[in-house]
């Protein structure tokens, strides 16, 4: 969603261009399908997941731990802090993501991109919102895992975002999650980053924050697959987002943005998206594949600071329309599948 206008969708402003296309599929009735595939995925290997993923909790210097019984691998327990040291594989949490899954071969539905002032706009986007609405959240947790990738611009400009995205309150306030590839990165790096829409203003430069962090993080691509945590907190008129990188543990320095006027108070939606952002017109000259997976939301906190896992705080809204190069994929995984996770891919085969 970065550096695009809003998208208006059933009351929510989603900050893709303006568009048209029809309603999204029907949400589940009853319990959600702990996997759920939509059609283009039948052209790529089904992989499994990165060893490189690891157990992952609230940053102890930041919270008390209140209703988080099933912590494993390198995160242990004592009373009402945590002891988080170095892990191996962590093949408990590796197997029981590694699932049986149900592909679903029947193409998805497609829809022609964005045109915008500067090119056009490819996107998906799998959409969660609060089964209770009644309930306020302020601390989201989890990892997303940039995986191997390739890139020829030729002489195209374009970016590939793949991401978490929260929504807030009314929706007019978003926070991202962000890895982007783009056609000036062949060299093998890949960004990491947040960004912060604000009553729908936005991106807001990261060298305005009250905390600019450490900027852009660039992620060397000779580590792929590599998992990296992510805490999101809204907290006294802020929003915290820090990172993580699951193979050493080391944090990296924090993110504040100070919202002085009305911030908000809970997140209302999560989301996964895909996206690309041509800079010109097609054809393409650009060839890629990239893919973001698996982004894994682990924790979620209500903000009486009980901690829940996403199944008891998220259910499945709607998938937007499918479209070329792009495509997301969502399914409950995880210790008794109680895990939101999502899958982001771009490929120009998927013309």
């Amino acid at each position: 969603m970065v550096g695009a206008g809003p998208v208006e969708r059933g009351g929510w402003r989603f900050w893709g261009c303006h568009c048209g296309g029809s309603g999204a599929p029907p949400s589940p009735n009853g319990d959600t399908p702990t996997i759920h595939y939509t059609g283009r995925i039948r052209r790529r290997t089904v992989h499994g997941f990165s060893p490189a993923i690891a157990r992952h909790c609230p940053r102890p210097s930041w919270v008390g731990a209140t209703g988080v019984d099933d912590l494993t691998s390198h995160v242990h327990r004592d009373n009402d802090s945590f002891e988080i040291i170095p892990s191996e594989n962590d093949a408990l949490l590796q197997n029981s993501l590694i699932l049986n899954r149900e592909i679903n071969d029947e193409p998805s539905e497609s829809s022609s991109a964005c045109l915008t002032d500067s090119g056009s706009w490819f996107y998906e986007w799998a959409h969660f919102e609060r089964i209770n609405t009644g309930k306020w959240y302020d601390y989201c947790i989890g990892q997303i895992t940039p995986q191997p990738y390739w890139i020829t611009s030729g002489n195209d400009h374009f970016d590939l975002y793949q991401e978490r995205e929260y929504y807030l309150d009314g929706g007019q306030d978003v926070i991202e999650v962000v890895i982007n590839y783009n056609d000036n990165h062949e060299s093998g790096n890949v960004m990491l980053f947040p960004v912060v829409y604000d009553n729908g203003q936005g991106p807001i430069p990261i060298e305005e924050w009250e905390n600019p962090g450490d900027g852009v993080l660039i992620l060397p691509k000779t580590t792929f697959p590599h998992a990296y945590g992510y805490h999101v907190e809204i907290s006294n008129n802020r929003y915290y987002i820090t990172f993580e990188d699951m193979d050493t543990l080391q944090w990296f320095p924090y993110y504040v943005y100070y919202d002085q006027n009305d911030s908000s108070d809970t997140f209302t939606r999560a989301s996964g998206s895909s996206e690309f952002r041509l800079d010109s017109a097609e054809p393409l000259a650009c060839q890629f594949q990239a893919f973001t997976y698996p982004v894994i939301d682990e924790w979620v906190r209500e903000d009486a600071g009980n901690w829940k896992k996403p199944r008891e705080v998220w259910q499945y809204f709607q998938q937007t329309p499918g479209m070329r190069y792009v495509h997301i994929n969502y399914y409950w995984g995880g210790a008794n599948n109680q895990e939101l996770i999502t899958e982001s891919y771009a490929d120009t085969q998927w013309a």
